[in-house]
C-alpha cells in the first residue's frame, strides 16, 4: 500500500485467518483516479463497514454528551439510544467545524467555504475576494474564476507547496492554477498581506456590494461613505467585491463535552499559527488534560501536523492502529507489534524485508519508525548480542521520547548500574536534511538553500529524496525515554536514495545495513565504555539540572 493514499487498512491485516485465503478490499477497485470521486469513495467506505466491520459500529446514533463525574470514574456517553459508560473514549470526528477567522471577517455577508455551491454560476461576471492560503481557498478560487469577472486571493501567511515541502497538507499543484493566472497576467491575483494591514481592514456595505479597506485614513472612509466608487482603487487601500469568501479551513468540535470533560486545545503557535484547530494531546494520543480521553484520525494529526501524512487516510489509518496496539497494551497487557530475532543475520533480513516493503514507515516518514531494543546487561554473555532481542515495528518516535515505550518494551532493569545500560536502534524513511523549499527542483546544480554544490559535495552528494536512516542511540533511562538527541547517537547511517524505493543494492543498502548491525554489535561488546559513557550522560544532565 506504498502507493495507495485512500485504503483502509483490514482488522485481519495484523494475522491469520489459519492460512486461510482471504479478499483484501481496496481503494484501487473502485477508482483508478489519483484524486478518487467523493461518491467512489464514499461507495468503499461503505462496503468496507459493511463486510469488515459488521456488528461493530452502531449507525445513525447521535452523541448528545459526554460527562464524567470525577477523573477517576468513567465516562458517561449520552446517545439518542440510550447511556453508554467507558473506561476510555476515543474521539475520531475529524475537523469538520468551520474556522471563522478573525473578528474582521466576521462580516453578515462574508461566506464561508461550506457554505459554497457545488455550481459556482452564482459568480459569473461578478467580483470575487476570497481569505485564505490553503487548499480550501485556492480550490475555490479555481472553481470560481471560470466563470467570475475576477478573484482575488488574500493571505498573512506564507503559501507553502506541497512539492516542495514534501507534506500533502500544503498547497497542491491542481489547485494552485490560480497562481498561473496571476503571474500570467489573467485578472486573477494572489495578494499576500502584512500582519499590520490585515489588522486594519475593514468590511463594509457599500456601493451595492462589499468594500474591503486596509487602512484608518479619512479620506478612504469618506470614499466608502459617500459612495463614491469610481475612487475606491487599490492605490487608495480600497476594493469593491460583490462576494467575499472566508476559506480559512477547519478544526476540532468539543461541544458534545462537558465542561468537566472538555479538552484543552492548542495555544497558538503550539501546532498551527492562530491555535485552537487541534486538541492539545500527548504521544499517546491522549488529551493533555483528560485522562482517558484519546484522539484518532484526522484528529492525531495534531502530533505530525506539517511534517508527515497523519491527516490523511494514507497516514492516520497507520496512527490508529498505533493507538490501537498502545490502548492493547495498557489496558489489556497485550504486546506491541514485534518479532523476536535469532542473531544478527535475522536482524539484517528482517530489517531488510521492511525497509523495501512496508507501507507505515514510507507514508508516516520520519515519524513511525521500526525499533531493536537491547539491554546490555541481558547480553553481555553472548556471542550474538541480537539473539533473542525483540523488534518492534512502527513506534511513533515521539512515544519514545515521551517515555512511554519503556512499558511497551516491558523495560522493568534498573537504571542506575551497567545492566541498565540500553541500545536502541531506529529505522525510519526520511528526507534529506533541508531538502525542501524553492530550489528542490534545482537540486541537480544548486543546494537546497540555493547555492551551488561544493566540489567535495559533487563527488560524495549527499542523500535528499526518501531514504533509510538508522540509527543507534544509548541510554540509561527505561525505554530511552528523552534519549533521541545528540548527545545519546552513538552512530548514524544512511542508505543511498533509490527513485524507486529498491534499496536490495548489494553495495549501497546491503553492506551498509550490515556496517550498521556491526557498529551495533560492537558497541553492545565495550561495556566498560558504555558504563563510562552512561556516567557522562549522567553528569551533563546533572549540570542541566543545576544550571
Amino acid at each position: 500500500m506504498r502507493h495507495d493514499w485512500n485504503s483502509l487498512i483490514d482488522p485481519l491485516d495484523e494475522g491469520e485467518l489459519d492460512g486461510k485465503a482471504r479478499r483484501r478490499l481496496l481503494m484501487q477497485n473502485y477508482s483508478l483516479e489519483y484524486y478518487p470521486r467523493a461518491e467512489d469513495l464514499s461507495r468503499y467506505l461503505r462496503d468496507f463497514a459493511a463486510q469488515k466491520l459488521a456488528g461493530y459500529v452502531s449507525y445513525n446514533t447521535d452523541v448528545l454528551s459526554i460527562d464524567r463525574q470525577t477523573p477517576d470514574s468513567e465516562f458517561a456517553v449520552n446517545t439518542s439510544k440510550g447511556l453508554y459508560t467507558c473506561k476510555n473514549v476515543v474521539m475520531a470526528t475529524g475537523l469538520h467545524t468551520p474556522k471563522r477567522g478573525p473578528k474582521q471577517l466576521w462580516h453578515p455577508k462574508v461566506i464561508g467555504y461550506h457554505e459554497l455551491p457545488a455550481d459556482p454560476k452564482m459568480f459569473t461576471g461578478k467580483r470575487v475576494a476570497i481569505f485564505g492560503s490553503g487548499n480550501a481557498a485556492f480550490e475555490a478560487a479555481s472553481a470560481i474564476s471560470k466563470v467570475s469577472a475576477h478573484v482575488d486571493i488574500y493571505s498573512t501567511s506564507e503559501i507553502k507547496l506541497a512539492h516542495q515541502n514534501h507534506y500533502p497538507g500544503a498547497l497542491r499543484i491542481p489547485n494552485a492554477g490560480v497562481l498561473d493566472q496571476y503571474l500570467l497576467k489573467s485578472l486573477d491575483t494572489y495578494i499576500h498581506l502584512s500582519q499590520e494591514s490585515f489588522d486594519q481592514m475593514r468590511i463594509s456595505d457599500a456601493f451595492k456590494a462589499l468594500a474591503i479597506t486596509f487602512n484608518n485614513e479619512f479620506e478612504t472612509e469618506m470614499i466608502v461613505a459617500r459612495g463614491k466608487e469610481h475612487k475606491c482603487t487599490p492605490l487608495q487601500g480600497c476594493h469593491v467585491y460583490d462576494y467575499i469568501i472566508r476559506a480559512m479551513g477547519w478544526e476540532f468540535d468539543a461541544s458534545i463535552f462537558s465542561p468537566s470533560v472538555a479538552p484543552a486545545v492548542e495555544k497558538p503557535g503550539e501546532i498551527t499559527k492562530r491555535g485552537g484547530k487541534y486538541p492539545s494531546m500527548t504521544a499517546a494520543y491522549e488529551s493533555k488534560n483528560v485522562s482517558g480521553l484519546f484522539f484518532a484520525g484526522a484528529l492525531a494529526h495534531a502530533l505530525d501536523f506539517g511534517q508527515s501524512a497523519g491527516g490523511f487516510i494514507h497516514g492516520f489509518r497507520y496512527t490508529s492502529r498505533a493507538l490501537v496496539r498502545y490502548l492493547n497494551v495498557k489496558n489489556h497487557g497485550g504486546t506491541w507489534s514485534n518479532v523476536i530475532l535469532s542473531g544478527r543475520r535475522n536482524a539484517f533480513e528482517h530489517a531488510l524485508a521492511r525497509i523495501n516493503t512496508v507501507s507505515s514507515l514510507y507514508q508516516m516518514y520520519g515519524v513511525l519508525a521500526d525499533v531493536m531494543y537491547l539491554n546490555v546487561g541481558d547480553i553481555l554473555n553472548k556471542s550474538d548480542p541480537f539473539a533473542g532481542v525483540r523488534y518492534f515495528h512502527d513506534v511513533p518516535l515521539r512515544m519514545i521520547q515521551e517515555g512511554y515505550f519503556g512499558s511497551l518494551a516491558n523495560d522493568t532493569a534498573p537504571e542506575d548500574t551497567l545492566s541498565g545500560v540500553r541500545l536502541l536502534v531506529t529505522i525510519t524513511l526520511e528526507y534529506g536534511v533541508g531538502f525542501s523549499g524553492r530550489f528542490v527542483l534545482d537540486h541537480a546544480r544548486l543546494h537546497p538553500t540555493g547555492r551551488p554544490w561544493t566540489r567535495a559535495e559533487k563527488e560524495k552528494p549527499p542523500d535528499l529524496f526518501l531514504h533509510p536512516v538508522l540509527r543507534l542511540y544509548q541510554c540509561s533511562h527505561r525505554g530511552c525515554s528523552r534519549s533521541l538527541r545528540k548527545r545519546n547517537l552513538v552512530h548514524e547511517m544512511h542508505l543511498k536514495e533509490e527513485l524507486s524505493t529498491d534499496w536490495t543494492d548489494k553495495y549501497l543498502h546491503q553492506q551498509r545495513l550490515e556496517r550498521f548491525l556491526e557498529r551495533v554489535q560492537s558497541t553492545a561488546s565495550a561495556p566498560r565504555v558504555l558504563s563510562l559513557r552512561v556516567v557522562y550522560l549522567r553528569v551533563i544532565e546533572w549540570l542541566r539540572r543545576e544550571s
